[in-house]
């Protein structure tokens, strides 16, 4: 067995469900549950905001949306 583990980014959104982020996904995913931070959403695809970098983006994010609460 090569790689035994697999790990997956799961998102909730507003509605409360978790959603499976994939690269494939992760920019339509990111500008939905990411909306109220226009500054992160404005930036996704750029450099340092890719799905790789999906752990320091929520890092950023949930500070942020806490502030708005």
């Amino acid at each position: 067995i090569e790689n035994p583990f697999a790990y997956y980014y799961l998102l909730r959104g507003a509605d409360g469900k978790l959603e499976k982020v994939t690269e494939e996904n992760f920019r339509e995913i990111a500008q939905k549950n990411f909306a109220d931070y226009t500054a992160l959403v404005d930036r996704l695809g750029t450099k340092q905001f890719h799905f790789k970098n999906i752990g320091r983006l929520v890092k950023d994010y949930n500070p942020q949306s806490v502030k708005k609460k």
